[in-house]
Parts: structure tokens; sequence; C-alpha cells
């Protein structure tokens, strides 16, 4: 499971491949289906997920259930298959209060982030988000920095299509650069892509197109029209006329304003 948390060496990926020794019961092949998809290898994933769906049903529920259901509701979450992920809101209500264990040792983290994984599945954004802020104020509360980071990233996937500006409201950028200088690279990158989807949502609601979220980003990176559009492929005098576009946007008279207003409506 660590090595899910990172970026996974690709010689390392046959590890979650392949009918080995290793993926002989439910939960190898449920962590084997969220590695996979970690990796970007969707049929393999798609495959474990469903080998191991059985478990859903299983009336005997002993010590591998909990952990198993857990990790394949992050798997079909992860590959929008929304359809599996949600079917865990029923089955993990009565454990809702626990922390997911293995062997006597939490693995997982609180079983609640899990539930709000599946309640967004479910539609349900404001339950499902609710309840990922319970998850990481627990995981804040006993030190558990992995899935704080977890809950965090869940949040802002979760909002920033729907609900941007509280997306970045309650993960600032700040979470996402330590997540990026620590060894958690596979969350931090969806953390990043999930910051610049929510800043280029406030973006587009406040009415800038995509090509002048392109110039803008350029001038807050301080480069000057002319490396824009090199970097762009556009004219100067297009640089030059969406700059203008966007000051009237954002409600300022020139360039020296902008990287305050951006911090200001959370561009930036």
């Amino acid at each position: 499971m660590i090595l899910i948390e990172s970026i996974i060496p690709r010689e390392l990926s046959e590890l979650f491949q392949g009918d080995t020794q290793l993926l002989a019961n439910h939960y190898a092949r449920a962590v084997a289906a969220l590695a996979n998809a970690a990796l970007g290898n969707v049929a393999a994933a798609e495959r474990y997920l469903s080998e191991t769906l059985n478990v859903f049903d299983d009336p005997d529920r002993e010590a591998a259930w909990l952990p198993t259901v857990t990790v394949l509701i992050e798997a079909a979450h992860l590959l929008g298959r929304y359809d599996i992920a949600a079917r865990g809101v029923p089955l993990l209500e009565p454990y809702a209060r626990q922390h997911v264990t293995y062997i006597g040792n939490t693995v997982r983290g609180p079983v609640r982030r899990f539930s709000g994984l599946a309640k967004h599945a479910a539609g349900d954004v404001r339950a499902a988000v609710d309840d990922l802020l319970i998850a990481r104020n627990e995981c804040r509360r006993v030190g558990d920095h992995l899935w704080d980071l977890a809950c965090s990233v869940d949040i802002l996937e979760a909002l920033a299509h729907t609900d941007p500006k509280r997306g970045l409201e309650l993960v600032p950028e700040n979470v996402i650069v330590e997540a990026e200088a620590s060894e958690m690279k596979w969350r931090a990158k969806r953390g990043r892509t999930a910051l610049m989807a929510a800043r280029m949502g406030i973006a587009s609601r406040i009415g800038l197109s995509p090509r002048q979220i392109d110039v803008m980003n350029g001038l807050l990176g301080n480069h000057t029209i002319n490396e824009i559009a090199a970097r762009l492929g556009f004219s100067h005098s297009t640089v030059r006329q969406e700059s203008m576009v966007i000051y009237r946007i954002l409600e300022i008279e020139g360039r020296t304003a902008i990287v305050d207003r951006a911090r200001e409506l959370q561009l930036f």
C-alpha cells in the first residue's frame, strides 16, 4: 500500500498484475485494483475490481472484509465507477466511527472517509464533504498525515467543479505544496490537478475564456507580453488585447494589481 502513495516505478507495477499467489485473496486483489487504477492501467484495475465484487455480499464479514470493501470503494471511485462505489453507503454506515484495521493495525484511516467517497459517488456531495471533513479532523487529531492529505485531496476533487471557491477555502494551496515536498507524490499530484481545476472553474465563472486564463497565468508568472505570446502561439497584439480584457473583468487598472486581485479571487 505504501508504494501506491508514491509514483510507482514501472518495474514494481508487476507486483500488482498477473495471476500470482500474491493476488490469491480478495484483499490482495482489491489492493491490485487500486494500484492499477493509480498507475493508469484501467483494464487491469477493472478486472481485479470485478473479480472482487462478491465481497460486498459476504455475510460473514471476517477480519479482512472492512479493509477489502474500503479499498474497493476507493478504487471504484478513482476509476469513475460510481455505480460500484455508491454501494458502500449502506454497507459502511454501521462502521462510521471506526478506523479501517487489518490484523490489529490501523492501515487505511477512518471509515468515514470511504463513506464520504461512497456518498460522493451516489451524488450527495454535501454529505460526502461533511464526512470527509469529519475524517480529516480525526486524522489531524491523531497525527495521521497521510490520511489527512487523502481527505484534503478528496475534498478538493469533490468540489473542484461544483463549488470551487469552497474547495479552495477548505484546502488551501499550502496543503498541496507541503505534500509535493513529501513522499506522498501520487496524492500530491492529484491535489495539484484538482486545485488547478478549481481555479479554472472560478476564472470561468467570472467570465474569463480559456485563452484569457492562459494569458492571465502568464501575467501572474511575471512573463512579458512577448514571452506569453511565444509560449501560447499567439501574436503580440492578441496577448495585449486579451490582457486589457482581463484587467477589465478583474476590475483593476493594470498589471501591477493583478497578483493581489488574483489572490483575492482565489485564482492564484
